[in-house]
């Protein structure tokens, strides 16, 4: 009989290649900021093409953003995005190993 795995066990594992971890924390963040659009907007009583038309730009694009179908969102359109959603926008740099 094979042997289960917890996913977190694998994580771990899977952590110590320095490859992976870099990875792993690039979508951890991409994923992060997703959710977070997704949350305000909801918040606000938006949907993604009324977002849309605030921040002139399409429904694709704020979907793209909401499903981390982009890989690059830019610090201009973040702030854009905060400003509609009546958030503020707080960007920081954390030392490897605090979090």
């Amino acid at each position: 009989m094979r042997k289960l795995i917890k996913y977190e066990d694998e994580l771990q594992e899977s952590l110590k290649d320095p490859k992976f971890k870099k990875m792993y924390e690039k979508d951890k963040v991409l994923a992060g900021l997703a959710v977070k659009i997704a949350e305000l907007r909801y918040a606000e009583g938006l949907t993604q093409k009324q977002l849309a038309s605030r921040l002139h730009t399409t429904q694709q694009m704020v979907s793209n953003w909401e499903t981390c179908g982009t890989g690059n969102i830019e610090v201009k359109s973040l702030e854009k995005i905060a400003e509609v959603l009546n958030a503020k926008l707080k960007i920081d740099f954390i030392p490897r190993g605090h979090g």
